[in-house]
């Protein structure tokens, strides 16, 4: 119900945006968003409290944990199922679309990137209701199920997280692009090294995690969510490349870097957990997968529309430098 009620409030946040005062229910926005935010933070919390205190009458709970378990390992198991991941992945975006919209405050400038942050939040509370992590069973277990032993390991506690983090801030980057990359560039480029060094703790850690526990053999073998994972990082490390390189410049290269990432974040997640791909990391087969790739869909056209709205083309690629290794390197990212 938490959820579902986020979801109403999210899409009247996204009217009261677009309105015009003699429309607007509300002159003071952050109020209503707040309260959406709150309801999906609250729905994690309790979600995680189930887990700690072993309420097997949710059923995640019950699938995922018990007894036997440390309260490190119960908290970590919030996050081990698919519904649960998107529980918290959800939460981390709320949290910090939150203290976003509390320190920006309701500036007609922000307007464009609260748009696309409510429509990024709204997907993923879509997801989560039809992942429903938050189900209970008819009856209350005595014991839990337990978790699988291939993640009672720490780095199932930090490792989820940070990649959470690093996704949260790439799209946080992006949004910026719809309207302060020009005024305010050196946020834009703050978020996005943020990013930038979240998705390279992901990996390094995951790679880690492979070579530890999973005994592979290796820190890397290519696997499809590996793979989906490692190319928005790439996409990434272009963007600040192109930063170096455009500095002073006019062009939107750099933002359509950014775009590119966010919507490989996007891909890589529906690869991960909406059952596009066969893979030891991937969860089993599940329809969010087309609602995930039905917003990187809309992230790409939200972002062409808007750039053509300025009459700027699509992608401008143009260096002016004497130096051909970091022309090529530029043109390698690409």
């Amino acid at each position: 119900i938490l959820i579902i009620a986020s979801a109403i409030i999210i899409l009247y946040d996204i009217y009261n945006i677009r309105a015009n005062k003699e429309t607007r229910l509300l002159d003071n926005r952050l109020p209503v968003i707040a309260v959406g935010t709150g309801l999906i933070i609250l729905s994690y919390l309790y979600f995680a409290y189930s887990f700690i205190t072993s309420n097997y009458r949710i059923m995640e709970v019950f699938q995922y944990s018990s007894s036997s378990l440390g309260w490190s390992e119960r908290l970590y198991a919030s996050w081990a199922s698919n519904g649960g991941s998107w529980l918290f992945f959800a939460f981390v975006f709320a949290a910090g679309y939150l203290i976003i919209r509390l320190l920006w405050g309701e500036s007609k400038e922000y307007s464009k990137v609260y748009q696309f942050f409510n429509v990024v939040l709204l997907f993923m509370v879509l997801v989560v209701i039809l992942q429903n992590p938050l189900a209970t069973l008819s009856y209350t277990p005595s014991e839990g199920m337990g978790l699988n032993p291939l993640l009672k390991t720490p780095w199932m506690l930090i490792h989820p997280p940070i990649v959470f983090i690093g996704y949260t801030l790439a799209l946080y980057s992006l949004g910026l692009t719809f309207s302060l990359a020009e005024s305010k560039p050196r946020l834009t480029r703050g978020m996005a090294a943020l990013a930038w060094l979240f998705l390279t703790l992901g990996i390094a850690i995951g790679g880690l995690w492979a070579y530890e526990v999973l005994g592979w053999g290796g820190y890397w073998a290519w696997d499809p969510v590996e793979t989906s994972s490692l190319i928005p990082w790439l996409t990434l490390t272009a963007y600040f490349h192109l930063v170096s390189q455009l500095t002073g410049q006019k062009s939107t290269s750099k933002d359509f870097m950014l775009m590119v990432t966010g919507a490989l974040i996007i891909f890589a997640s529906a690869v991960t957990r909406g059952g596009l791909a066969v893979s030891v990391h991937a969860f089993g087969k599940s329809p969010i997968g087309y609602v995930l790739l039905t917003l990187m869909g809309i992230t790409i056209v939200y972002y062409l529309a808007n750039k053509s709205k300025k009459g700027w083309s699509y992608f401008e690629f143009e260096i002016k430098t004497d130096n051909v290794y970091n022309a090529s390197l530029s043109m390698s990212f690409l």
